[in-house]
């Protein structure tokens, strides 16, 4: 039963690596620090061991991240509202300009030729 059981063990360490390369190389992506975190590394976290400083630290960088992403998006958002607004009166100041000039040519005798 070993034996058949080192083939699933090795594919969910190279799964676990592969996971953790990626949170790695997106925080260095970021600048938010050059870290060396492996799979074996993070083993402090399924039992009764003390957490090590690449873990608090890795775990530090995303949530960092996650602010920088959420702060991107506000500006994000509020940039877009702005411009609904600014395009929302744009169009508004134009719709009064045809009705003042739609007015004015019926005021004048009565339409466009």
């Amino acid at each position: 039963a070993e034996e058949g059981d080192e083939p699933s063990r090795k594919k969910k360490k190279k799964k676990m690596q592969m996971a953790v390369d990626k949170v790695v190389s997106t925080l260095s992506t970021h600048g938010l620090g050059n870290f060396s975190l492996t799979a074996g590394t993070l083993k402090c976290l399924n039992g009764p061991e003390w957490l090590n400083d690449e873990v608090i630290n890795a775990y530090m960088g995303l949530l960092s991240l996650r602010a920088k992403l959420v702060e991107a998006d506000e500006e994000e958002d509020a940039a877009l509202l702005l411009h609904l607004a600014e395009t929302e009166k744009e169009e508004e100041e134009a719709l009064a300009l045809a009705l003042e000039t739609e007015a004015a040519s019926q005021a004048d005798g009565g339409g466009v030729e």
